[in-house]
């Protein structure tokens, strides 16, 4: 435990170490995903994939008939595919001709496909196919994202996870939009505070276990100054823990004797290290998160709200991975699984109120059946707001050097 601990706290770290680590070591079993490779010539392979997973609009999406990959592409049941996109069933919207045309209407938007041809045509336009439809155990796929493009949809492709993420090209703009902004305006943001509350169930058999964390932070951009005290509380034990930066040295409380240790840096050094680990209101503008987001209605006229799902291990597989390989655990034996997640910002300023995150996950080996069920609340405020970050007096006089802290290197990045 306390290797997660001792010189590694930082606001965007500790509960994701946390989590990971519990993770990598009641996870035991993986899934071996399989990967559409092509011929020697002619035609594609086709490889069936059913682990491949589809984000539709910011929620997990099944299929009756399995996915298929060609070419690198995936391919998908026409009318499956087409009717979750929105088009209606029916022989007026979607119409066959000789069993080779394909003829998708939806809106002012028509799509005309020919089985075996990479020629396809949208609105008169010819345009060329990266893989041609085919017909699969009587069944006509189509591809994916050249038709979920041509209705209007963002598509994006997370080759971690092995999933397609789908959402609306406008939806997309407008949740873009919102982390632009937001981005934008935590770059005034010199002070803030942010608390998180993370509690967990995991099942091991009939063996259950709760946990909960407690994480308040303080950050002072313009002093290069931070807070970070923990309440950790698990399997019985209740260990607190708290680190300041200030001055270029970062001082913690060794949390088996209580007696302070500190770690000196040199100016740059520090600089990096604060960079790094004070930004806390900041999401990055990447399209494998925002094409798992929609707007979602609020209860307060004065928020605006982002909702959607995404794969566990795509967010967590940096900590997954560390954590597994320190425990000496297989890292490949990682299991990919669905959170939800929620995002709300103030409506005139665009700065980040809360977040919440919800993770189920299972896995079986040997007849034993483990879950993990987490629940993450994050609350921001006290922006540019008057406090200040003061080291104890007791810490500044008696800290010893410490070399064995080295934050530079140790614990685990990721920023949403």
């Amino acid at each position: 435990m306390r290797n997660l601990l001792a010189g590694r706290m930082t606001p965007k770290k500790i509960v994701i170490a946390l989590i990971a680590g519990l993770t990598a070591f009641m996870m035991l079993s993986g899934a071996v995903f399989a990967a559409g490779t092509g011929g020697s010539g002619g035609a594609p392979t086709i490889v069936e994939v059913p682990d491949r997973k589809i984000i539709l609009e910011g929620s997990p999406a099944t299929f009756k008939d399995v996915p298929i990959a060609a070419g690198g592409r995936t391919l998908l049941p026409l009318r499956e595919l087409v009717t979750a996109l929105g088009v209606p069933n029916d022989d007026d919207h979607i119409m066959y001709r000789q069993e080779q045309y394909v003829t998708v209407i939806y809106g002012e938007t028509r799509i005309e496909l020919t089985i075996g041809k990479t020629e396809a045509y949208v609105n008169g336009e010819k345009l060329v196919l990266d893989v041609a439809p085919v017909i699969y155990k009587n069944r006509t796929y189509i591809p994916l994202w050249f038709v979920a493009e041509a209705l209007g949809k963002k598509v994006a492709w997370v080759g971690e996870t092995n999933t397609v993420l789908i959402v609306d090209q406008k939806n997309y703009d407008a949740v873009r939009e919102i982390i632009v902004k937001s981005n934008e305006a935590s770059n005034k943001v010199t002070k803030n505070r942010m608390k998180m509350e993370l509690t967990g169930d995991i099942t091991v058999g009939t063996m259950k276990t709760t946990m909960g964390i407690s994480v308040d932070t303080a950050v002072d951009k313009k002093s290069k100054a931070m807070y970070i005290g923990m309440v950790f509380d698990f399997l019985g034990f209740n260990i607190e823990q708290e680190g300041y930066y200030k001055d270029n040295v970062y001082y913690a409380p060794d949390i088996l004797t209580g007696t302070w240790k500190k770690k000196t840096y040199t100016p740059e050094e520090y600089d990096r290290i604060f960079e790094t680990n004070s930004d806390s209101v900041r999401m990055e503008d990447d399209e494998k998160l925002l094409a798992c987001l929609t707007i979602a209605e609020s209860e307060n006229e004065d928020e605006l709200v982002l909702v959607g799902n995404t794969n566990f291990m795509d967010i967590f597989s940096g900590a997954y991975m560390q954590q597994a390989g320190s425990l000496g655990l297989d890292e490949s034996g990682m299991q990919p699984e669905w959170y939800s997640m929620k995002f709300v910002f103030d409506k005139d300023t665009y700065l980040l109120k809360t977040l919440s995150m919800e993770m189920y996950g299972e896995t079986e080996e040997d007849g034993v059946r483990t879950t993990i069920d987490m629940r993450l609340t994050a609350e921001y405020s006290d922006y540019n707001g008057d406090f200040e970050i003061v080291v104890p007096e007791e810490a500044i006089k008696n800290a010893v050097e410490d070399d064995s802290i080295d934050l530079e290197t140790t614990g685990i990045t990721y920023s949403l």
